[in-house]
């Protein structure tokens, strides 16, 4: 349960209110039978669409002081990067919901109001839980997520993009390779195919130059 979150019983903006807060970062989501569909919003639309069946988002953790304390605590408790947390807030209507995704960040779902219904899957399971009002849901990276609104839908949605392994190692190749790699990777085969073993040697990478050298040709002729 969420009901211990300092600020949640603020006054949350109403749909129309929101839009005057955030006219630029106004988003509909169409997600019909056969296709989901996105498009940016004007203030003068959310009502008609709304009422069409289009979810309303809006990026909000610089606008509602209490998503930004959340935010701001939350990347405090992770000890991530500032930014590393973001917030959106999402009107659903009853019957529609988010279609089946895969997010590559952490997902924390506060239900204000209304109801949804949340289906996720892991290793071919599928789970299913029921977000009455003041309920929470933490859905990991990675792992494939919908919702449907059982009743008109008011949700704060949390986006945390935690640092990987692989973000940081990849900025630590970045920087430790940087003078070696500034060379162009242009040549005749004979003297580019030289230059990879060089470099490869010279960092004692555990890379089979022949292996490495075959990926590289076919995805530049791809």
């Amino acid at each position: 349960m969420i009901a211990d979150l300092p600020g949640l019983d603020c006054e949350w903006p109403a749909l129309a209110a929101l839009a005057q807060l955030a006219p630029s970062r106004l988003r509909a989501s169409w997600n019909g039978p056969e296709q989901e569909r996105h498009m940016v919003a004007g203030p003068e639309q959310l009502e008609a669409l709304y009422d069409a069946g289009w979810s309303i988002s809006c990026r909000v953790d610089d606008r509602i002081a209490a998503v930004r304390s959340w935010a701001q605590s939350l990347v405090t408790s992770l000890g991530q990067h500032p930014g590393a947390v973001t917030a959106s807030a999402w009107w659903i209507p009853a019957g529609t919901g988010v279609a089946p995704r895969v997010d590559d960040a952490e997902t924390i779902v506060l239900q204000l109001r209304g109801a949804q219904t949340w289906r996720y899957s892991t290793s071919g399971n599928e789970t299913s839980a029921m977000l009455d009002t003041g309920c929470s849901l933490f859905v990991p990276r990675g792992v494939r997520r919908a919702s449907v609104a059982k009743t008109d839908s008011y949700a704060i949605s949390l986006t945390i993009q935690s640092e990987t392994w692989f973000t940081i190692l990849q900025r630590w190749l970045g920087w430790a390779l940087e003078a070696d790699y500034r060379e162009p990777a242009h040549g005749g085969e004979a003297a580019a195919k030289a230059a990879l073993t060089t470099l490869v040697e010279r960092h004692r990478f555990p890379l089979d130059v022949e292996a490495l050298w075959q990926e590289l040709s076919s995805r530049r002729r791809s």
